[in-house]
């Protein structure tokens, strides 16, 4: 279950970049470096809310967590 809430929220939450070229326009390379903070803030703020808690608490902390680091990461990183 926790697991999967990271997962979701990855796929929820973020920059979206654009496929295409090899060669990235500034702009492109922003994205991807928007879109790569906002997963590691993700994945950091859901492993700190996955150690907080038991049960449903522990689910519920750690979704928090994920959301609470992917607007960190993008905050930081964009």
């Amino acid at each position: 279950m926790r697991f999967s809430s990271i997962v979701l929220a990855l796929f929820l939450v973020g920059c979206q970049s654009q496929g295409g070229s090899i060669y990235r326009a500034p702009s492109q390379q922003n994205e991807v470096a928007c879109l790569a903070g906002t997963a590691t803030g993700a994945v950091v703020g859901g492993l700190v809310g996955s150690t907080i808690g038991a049960g449903r608490d522990r689910t519920l902390a750690t979704a928090a967590g994920v959301g609470i680091g992917s607007v960190a990461g993008n905050q930081l990183s964009c």
